[in-house]
């Protein structure tokens, strides 16, 4: 899994957010001392290993719960993106306003997960 945010930035932001001893529980829960090998290291003296990828996901899952949307909010922001894009069409490449209709918002069920935001944009041809 690619990690999308560096981990120390996202530890950053969760120490500010969620406090430091939220933080350091978190990188524990995800850090597992070494297995002694046989030879000249023991597993006192060798380095403890943490699974970068889980603690990434949980301190990115701890901060999306601790700060909730308000539903208005989130409706504010499609209306704002649609009229951005009436905008554009309008104001930036000269479509005729009568040729453009914004229609209310619709929920999406789920986000696609590769950092786009989807919107939907029907085009009819008029007779």
């Amino acid at each position: 899994q690619e990690l999308t945010a560096s981990l120390e930035l996202l530890e950053s932001l969760a120490g500010e957010s969620l406090g430091a001893e939220q933080v350091a529980a978190l990188r524990v829960r995800h850090t597992t001392a070494p297995a002694a090998e046989d030879g000249a290291e023991t597993a006192e003296a060798a380095e403890p290993l943490i699974d970068e990828t889980a603690y990434y996901r949980d301190l990115r899952s701890a901060l999306v719960e601790g700060q909730p949307l308000d539903p208005a909010a989130i409706e504010g922001l499609g209306t704002a993106r649609a009229e951005a894009i009436r905008a554009f069409l309008v104001d930036g490449n000269g479509i005729d306003p009568a040729r453009v209709q914004l229609v209310g918002a619709a929920a999406v069920e789920e986000a696609s997960g590769d950092g786009w935001v989807r919107c939907r944009l029907d085009v009819a041809a008029g007779g």
